[in-house]
């Protein structure tokens, strides 16, 4: 197995249950962590029309 540029560890040396430990250590997000949020005027939602947040005050 191929050692990645950034590993200096041998993965194809691991056993499934090494390589699943290392990988829960080492694996991260590359991308932006996004969400949703409902809208309504209705009682449900966390936004109203104007896409400000229910219940909360302030700026």
């Amino acid at each position: 197995m191929a050692r990645l540029s950034h590993c200096s560890q041998d993965l194809g040396s691991l056993s499934p249950d090494e390589l699943d430990q290392y990988i829960r250590n080492n694996a991260a997000s590359a991308a932006h962590l996004v969400g949703t949020a409902a809208m309504s005027d209705a009682r449900y939602g966390v936004a109203d029309r104007d896409l400000l947040v229910k219940g909360s005050a302030g700026y």
